[in-house]
């Protein structure tokens, strides 16, 4: 694999046609879309406004439906890292979350609900650890010793040194009609 070229842009960006034409000049095989969420959206967009129908890639930020509602159709077919979908996540744990969240907030949800949600069980497991008696010294040195969270909706959630290891990551895309379903490579 060979870099063609980084295109560097600013998060507070709003007009992505220059940096679009610029990575379809360096005539790529795929272009890696890694930014925050609002650029990332955006720059897709003007890529496909811009002509390109090559590969794109892009980081789990494009996968909130609010993202897809702005952007459309642009982003269908482009593959994405995940953790955690409500449509293609089977663990029960996953699917018990996803109807107890639908059920409370009346919409699916998303990557980053599935992360509070662990976040959360990461922070009890600890709180319990302190023994009634939850400094913020004491909650420290018990999240350092947190080994998995669980229970987990990731499929396996081992903590290595204070850092959560997700042992499995799903490949999604987004389809034509707002769809998030698993990646197949064309």
């Amino acid at each position: 694999m060979k870099t063609a070229g980084v295109v560097s842009i600013l998060s507070s960006d709003t007009d992505f046609t220059a940096p679009a034409t610029q990575a379809i000049g360096q005539n790529p095989d795929l272009i890696m879309v890694w930014t925050t969420q609002t650029p990332a959206a955006g720059i897709i967009a003007a890529l496909r406004q811009r002509g390109f129908a090559g590969n794109i890639s892009a980081s789990d930020v494009i996968s909130p439906a609010p993202i897809f509602k702005k952007i459309g159709e642009p982003l269908a077919g482009i593959p994405f890292p995940i953790n955690y979908s409500a449509e293609i996540s089977k663990s029960a744990e996953a699917q018990a979350f996803s109807k107890g969240y639908e059920a409370k907030f009346k919409e699916a949800p998303d990557t980053y609900s599935s992360q509070g949600y662990t976040a959360m069980y990461l922070i009890a497991q600890a709180l319990k650890a302190t023994n009634g008696a939850p400094t913020r010294e004491a909650l420290a040195a018990a999240l350092s010793q947190v080994k998995s969270v669980t229970p987990n909706i990731f499929g396996g959630l081992p903590m290595v040194n204070g850092q959560a290891e997700v042992e499995t990551s799903l490949i999604a895309n987004w389809t034509k009609d707002g769809k998030i379903v698993s990646w197949e490579k064309k």
